[in-house]
């Protein structure tokens, strides 16, 4: 089998001596020991931090009526056809409890977890213990990764599909690297810029040297039943999914990709710095292993270590895609952190060997907990953000479902749609009249609902956005305000009651 030939024979790599899996047993013992802190802290109390985001109920509200209402389509734009996975195994994830924003937002903070134990594998796998551990701290405690695996969005959920694609595609033993088909296929079926991971990978198999040091030029035929297995999967979900609507699924699909230009950022498409935006942010928010990851990748070429290619590979790919689209908000680059801190793991472990001194260990160990330390630090801004926005924006939902008829439709901003019980009519987006054209009837809807559940942008009634939105509150009077939230109400008194 072509896969990296000396992979099987590294000390990382269990085998099935009893010495070899004692030692995988206390060298994950110690990798739960150290991350749990970031486990319990992605976990612990969902909605508390980071603040609500639109994105949040686009991706919530349709399994949610399609367990209420029997339809995923009804009052929304579809982004069900987006991500047919996500779509599905939140829909079963509500069929056993309730639709509830926390229960999605626990199920993005379960493939955070999982990613941490998948670079961990990934790097155990070609670099060793000492890399592998420092390359999951780096990711456990991150101040970009925890805020994005606290949020029912689709990022951590398309990584851990990424990372598991990667490691079975490289496992030596070939009766395992069919997984690699399966895990890539959930992937695209999440997002389809997870397309990117796929010449990663083949660049990473076939321009990787072996021993005697050649390019191995060729993919094995696990390799190519996994490839196989990844298009089978992806192309029967998205066929399944499109058989809900097919004139909307490729509504949606048009409208998220050749007319979606007007959600991109101003100058976006023209400003070549726009396509290098994320490099500040990642710079802002860890500058440290940025700069660990430049060395890292220089040493790791220089010294001829396995795997390299692929890490180098990994980044470019994802970039080229992202800059192929003129929508490119940060969040998409998050796919490649990994990859990011396994190259600023083996930058540390490269400059401080395990032959080094106890001096020099205990710098290592020191400067590692410095890095975590900082990291936490840089969380008080989204936790912050949740303190403030969330509260409010519960206890509006609290406030309305109570009052509601069974069945009976409110009309809310994609923030709150997951608050209220019902079913939720959220407000046409820029892009939308590209899927419902420009016939949508808003009359019709305001007349099916005597609420209006708002979360305010800039937190009082008077926001620029609450006066843009101004057309949908004919006939309604502000009755509650819960600061980062409003509700109003049909025929109500015209005196507001203002709750703390």
């Amino acid at each position: 089998m072509p896969v990296l030939a000396d992979l099987g024979k590294r000390e990382s790599e269990p085998s099935l001596n009893a010495s070899s899996k004692e030692s995988y047993r206390h060298s994950f013992l110690i990798l739960l020991l150290c991350c749990l802190p970031a486990i319990v802290i992605r976990l612990a109390d969902p909605l508390r931090f980071p603040g609500v985001y639109v994105d949040e109920g686009m991706w919530s509200v349709g399994p949610k009526h399609a367990l209420l209402l029997g339809n995923p389509l009804a009052y929304n734009i579809g982004h069900i056809f987006l991500s047919p996975f996500h779509y599905a195994t939140t829909v079963a994830l509500y069929w056993l409890f309730e639709p509830s924003l926390a229960l999605s937002r626990l199920l993005s903070a379960a493939y955070g977890t999982g990613n941490i134990l998948l670079t961990w594998l990934i790097a155990r796998r070609f670099w060793g213990e000492r890399t592998a551990l420092l390359a999951a701290l780096l990711v456990a405690y991150n101040s970009v990764m925890i805020p994005s695996s606290r949020m029912a969005l689709l990022e951590q959920e398309v990584i851990f599909f990424i990372l598991a694609a990667t490691y079975f595609w490289f496992h030596p033993r070939p009766g395992r690297v069919w997984l690699a088909g399966l895990f890539l296929g959930f992937s695209l079926l999440v997002k389809a810029l997870a397309l990117a991971i796929v010449p990663a990978l083949i660049a990473g198999q076939v321009l990787s040297t072996v021993k005697p040091v050649k390019l191995s030029l060729r993919l094995s035929r696990g390799q190519w039943f996994a490839l196989g297995l990844a298009a089978v999967l992806t192309l029967a979900g998205y066929l399944a999914i499109s058989r809900v609507d097919p004139e909307i699924f490729t509504r949606v699909w048009m409208a998220h990709s050749v007319k979606r230009t007007e959600m991109g950022r101003v100058g976006e498409a023209v400003e070549w710095r726009s396509y290098f935006h994320f490099v500040s942010i990642f710079i802002r928010q860890f500058p440290a292993m940025v700069g660990l990851s430049v060395v890292g990748l220089v040493l790791g070429l220089w010294r001829r270590r396995p795997g390299m290619v692929l890490m180098v590979a990994w980044p470019l790919a994802f970039f080229a895609m992202i800059s192929l689209q003129e929508y490119r908000p940060e969040r998409y680059y998050f796919s490649f952190i990994p990859a990011l801190a396994i190259l600023a793991a083996l930058a540390l472990t490269e400059i401080i060997p395990s032959r080094s001194t106890r001096l020099w260990k205990a710098l290592l160990a020191a400067a590692v907990l410095l890095l975590c330390l900082d990291q936490m630090v840089k969380l008080a801004p989204a936790y912050r953000e949740g303190v403030q926005r969330n509260p409010g924006i519960i206890a509006a939902g609290a406030y309305v479902t109570p009052l509601l008829e069974p069945g009976e439709p409110v009309f809310t901003t994609y923030e709150a749609a997951m608050f209220v019980a019902g079913p939720t009519i959220c407000p046409p987006l820029g892009y939308t009249t590209a899927i419902w054209g420009d016939g949508a009837d808003l009359e019709l809807m305001r007349s099916m609902r005597r609420y209006i559940v708002w979360w305010n942008l800039e937190r009082r009634p008077t926001s620029e956005r609450m006066d843009r939105g101004m057309s949908y509150f004919k006939g309604f009077t502000l009755t509650h305000n819960f600061g980062s939230t409003v509700v109003w109400e049909r025929d109500a008194p015209a005196a507001e009651t203002v709750l703390k």
